[in-house]
């Protein structure tokens, strides 16, 4: 559905005579309304006895009945400034009744906004609200005076207020993804899509956004939405020029996932460890520190009694001088100091203690290690993992230099 918003002014639905022709001028309103073809109108007129809605409106149902647009399709919601020469009045009225008028339209229509109807005010306000994300994904469009343009040129342009947000918007998603913030950075890019005219722009951010939001999801531990969605993903990008990077990395990410077994959980439980760091919350990290490296010593030193508890292997494994465990506590420092970070754990979840940031570093690195001499994960199985934060990084920004640099 195609939806078409706009102010009523004194050119509407004629303007004054045209020179050339002899006749009344065709107003915004009905210029905008012969090229963009709504299926629905909303108008907003100002209210009073002097206002369009008492002037205006009579004449423009009018004409919209003999050009045959349905009557049952024009929406009115007058608008009432306490004073329409104050810019701020108008945003404010404009701002309760624009929002609420859309609230009855389907979230799936094709909004467009013709600013050219209505006073200097009124078209200031359409761009305010427009940037505050209050028009929800219209795009603005101005009627250019059709005496300035060749006889080919249409009488209607876009206003590309987007191209304005869009390096603001990618500033914010490379800090978010950074930090690993991706759902931050998932709606940043859906928000700037959204809003965008149709075109290659609006499909790169969106498909960029649902890459992000897979990340998410697989951080989340949520591997079946993760998977669907880097289906989805992948294919928006094999059909965006300029998202090459971002297509084979989803393309791995996707073989990766798909496969992945008790081996690749663990893996994929230690990356969850350096993103939460990346995003520095401590905590996260440190008990998914300390559960990789229980883990590993359950999958890769099996105790002779099923009903040892897992610290009582520990401890066997250390009095044996198990050679896989002494790595271990060699990159803990010493057995105690892998008592240590248990103990933290359990002091910064069951006695509320912040935990130590040194602490938790060190918890991580205890960790990997874990992996390493435990499990048998090879170093290039975590570096050259394409979940790892690193190269979900590097490929977000490879990206986000080409569309600032070149946009799609």
């Amino acid at each position: 559905m195609r939806v078409m918003l706009s102010c009523v002014g004194n050119r509407d639905p004629f303007g004054s005579v045209d020179k050339r022709t002899g006749q009344n001028s065709e107003g915004p309103l009905l210029t905008a309304l012969r090229i963009v073809e709504p299926d629905m109108l909303l108008l907003f007129p100002s209210a009073g006895e002097e206002g369009t809605a008492t002037t205006r409106i009579p004449a423009v149902n009018e004409r919209l009945q003999e050009i045959g647009f349905p009557r049952d399709k024009v929406a009115i919601h007058p608008i009432a400034p306490e004073n329409p020469a104050d810019a701020t009045d108008v945003l404010q009225a404009m701002g309760e009744v624009v929002p609420a008028a859309l609230a009855d339209v389907p979230e799936d229509a094709e909004l467009f906004v013709s600013i050219s109807s209505g006073t200097p005010q009124m078209q200031q306000t359409w761009f305010v609200l427009s940037m505050l994300g209050r028009l929800r994904n219209a795009s603005l469009w101005q009627v250019m005076d059709p005496t300035k343009l060749d006889p080919e040129d249409s009488p209607v342009w876009p206003v590309r207020i987007d191209v304005l947000r869009l390096p603001a918007v990618l500033d914010e998603v490379e800090a978010a993804v950074t930090g690993c913030h991706f759902a931050r950075a998932a709606r940043a890019l859906a928000g700037q899509g959204n809003r965008m005219q149709r075109g290659p722009q609006k499909s790169a951010l969106l498909a960029l956004a649902h890459v992000v939001e897979a990340w998410d999801l697989h951080d989340r531990m949520d591997y079946d939405g993760c998977v669907e969605l880097l289906e989805t993903a992948g294919n928006e990008c094999v059909q965006t020029p300029g998202l090459e990077p971002l297509s084979r990395l989803a393309a791995q990410q996707l073989q990766v996932v798909r496969a992945h077994g008790e081996r690749t959980g663990l893996v994929f439980a230690y990356l969850m460890v350096e993103r939460r760091l990346a995003r520095n919350d401590m905590i996260g990290a440190l008990l998914l520190a300390v559960l990789v490296l229980e883990l590993s010593v359950k999958a890769g030193l099996h105790p002779e009694s099923p009903e040892e508890s897992l610290w009582e292997h520990i401890k066997s494994a250390h009095r044996r001088q198990d050679p896989r465990w002494v790595a271990v506590e060699k990159a803990a420092g010493s057995f105690s100091a892998v008592d240590s970070i248990r103990d933290h754990r359990n002091d910064v979840v069951h006695k509320l203690r912040n935990p130590d940031p040194v602490r938790v570093q060190r918890a991580a690195t205890v960790a990997r290690a874990a992996l390493r001499n435990l499990v048998s994960v090879f170093d290039d199985e975590i570096d050259d993992n394409p979940f790892n934060p690193a190269a979900q990084k590097s490929a977000i920004r490879e990206v986000l230099d080409l569309l600032r640099k070149e946009p799609v």
